[in-house]
């Protein structure tokens, strides 16, 4: 029976990373970088995205057949409750569900973090891409046309948007509303979400993720067989992750 996991990705599966990785930036225009990072840029990107925002790898056999992440969706600091999330699945490991496990998991820590929205940048066209966010609750937000050059042609790139709990049959749902001003000109009061560092109860959160949560199954989810609905199952392979987001 294959062994399978989703845990928290360290520097020393960079070399695993890149290799997933690479091929998407040298072959296709799915990632707008030109050249792939080497296996040292990949460990420092894992080491500071990780500090704060959940980075995970997909482990079958002691081999990572795929990564999401995510991180700020703009540095001003009204944005710090939204994210952007990224998905990378190894070729010859698609429609296995890798892409929407990972997503499963990586919604339910970003729930537990507070954060309320999350955006996906996806390159168009992008079919699988595209069926992997609706399927995991993102609706398509507005499409930014000939945004990039690569490979001799402008591309587009598309944007999908969801709250971290987004599922499917639950689309656009938030963590928690969003506080608003009752009369023009009022400040709203700031929300008291959690933050890196912090204690909660008896799970230190540590760069912002209680390792335990995800190693235990965060929000009782099974990542075998989990839809991007927290403690609910949906037969795996249902549904494309081909892949990849924003890169």
């Amino acid at each position: 029976m294959t062994a399978e996991v989703i845990r928290i990705a360290t520097p020393a599966d960079a070399p695993a990373l890149q290799a997933i990785y690479a091929p998407y930036v040298i072959e296709t225009p799915i990632s707008f970088e030109l050249v792939p990072p080497t296996v040292e840029e990949m460990a420092e990107r894992v080491r500071r995205i990780g500090a704060v925002h959940p980075w995970l790898a997909y482990e079958a056999d002691g081999a990572i057949l795929g990564y999401a992440y995510a991180a700020p969706f703009k540095e001003r600091a009204a944005y710090q409750w939204s994210v952007e999330s990224t998905v990378y699945v190894a070729r010859g490991a698609h429609r296995r569900g890798v892409g929407k496990a990972l997503y499963a998991r990586l919604h339910a820590i970003l729930t537990l973090q507070g954060h309320h929205s999350v955006f996906g940048g996806i390159t168009l066209p992008n079919a699988g891409s595209v069926g992997l966010h609706e399927a995991c609750g993102y609706e398509p937000v507005g499409v930014y046309r000939e945004v990039g050059f690569k490979l001799g042609s402008w591309e587009a790139g598309g944007m999908w948007a969801g709250g971290a709990s987004s599922s499917a049959g639950h689309r656009m749902t938030r963590v928690r509303r969003s506080p608003s001003p009752k009369k023009s000109g009022e400040t709203p009061s700031v929300p008291e979400y959690p933050h890196p560092g912090e204690h909660h109860g008896h799970a230190a959160f540590v760069g912002g993720v209680d390792h335990r949560l995800v190693a235990n199954g965060a929000a009782g989810l099974d990542h075998r067989g989990a839809t991007c609905v927290g403690g609910l199952k949906q037969t795996i392979g249902e549904g494309e992750e081909s892949l990849g987001g924003a890169g």
